[in-house]
């Protein structure tokens, strides 16, 4: 490994914002669209998940394909197919089909800032 290697970025030690954090409930920290593996209060460090297949709400009207892209609905927290970088983040793509009326889907992430 190389010298300034710091660590691999797949878990990060980040600290708690406003209102503090739950445990598998994803959330944008700056640019970064992580999973918390715990609870924490706020201004406390907490372990984030950056990549990774996870189970998260959808839209229910959405039905994706394996492989379309998803993106977090940053004020409904929720999983969309609508690419609307106003509103929606990308953050990586579906890894099963869903249909009209599903409530959870899995996406992986892809581990890159949002934008």
């Amino acid at each position: 490994m190389a010298n300034n290697a710091i660590q691999s970025g797949l878990v990060l030690t980040l600290t708690a914002l406003s209102g503090g954090v739950s445990s598998g409930t994803p959330l944008l920290m700056g640019k970064l669209f992580v999973v918390p593996s715990h609870n924490a209060l706020e201004d406390e460090p907490f372990e984030a998940h950056t990549v990774g297949v996870w189970e998260f709400p959808k839209v229910p009207a959405d039905t994706p394909s394996e492989g379309d892209a998803a993106y977090w609905d940053v004020s409904a927290g929720q999983i969309s197919t609508t690419d609307d970088s106003a509103a929606n983040k990308f953050i990586g793509a579906y890894t099963e089909s869903r249909i009209n009326g599903d409530t959870k889907c899995f996406v992986r992430l892809n581990g890159v800032a949002v934008l």
